[in-house]
């Protein structure tokens, strides 16, 4: 699983694959242009055909990967989870209209909202 906001990020977890695995690119990249493209060749024939790579992009919906993230963050596999969101992209619900308006802002990953 990818998930970092940076392109050198997805760059390295190409070279990275091995035989018979599957990159999961989860939070994308965005900055303050927007969402650059983040060109990559793959050989079908060598890599997918033969190596049985995947690649995909599930967004966490997928029930696997969505039993994946469950294990990683109730196992509390993933300490450095909280540094993703910083305290400006963080609010209760009685701020939803801040919320919305942090959200649109090119350099925002994601905003947290706290329902209790």
């Amino acid at each position: 699983m990818v998930n970092t906001p940076a392109i050198p990020g997805y760059e390295l977890a190409c070279k990275l694959m091995g035989y018979g695995t599957v990159m999961d690119g989860h939070a994308g990249v965005k900055g303050a242009g927007g969402k650059p493209a983040i060109i990559h060749s793959v050989d079908l024939n060598n890599d997918i055909h033969y190596k049985l790579q995947c690649y995909q992009a599930t967004h966490g919906s997928g029930m696997r990967g969505i039993r994946l993230a469950h294990d990683l963050l109730a196992n509390r596999k993933l300490p450095l989870i909280d540094r993703m969101t910083n305290e400006t992209e963080r609010f209760p619900h009685t701020r939803l209209q801040e919320a919305i308006k942090r959200a649109s802002d090119p350099d925002s990953l994601k905003v947290i909202i706290e329902w209790i």
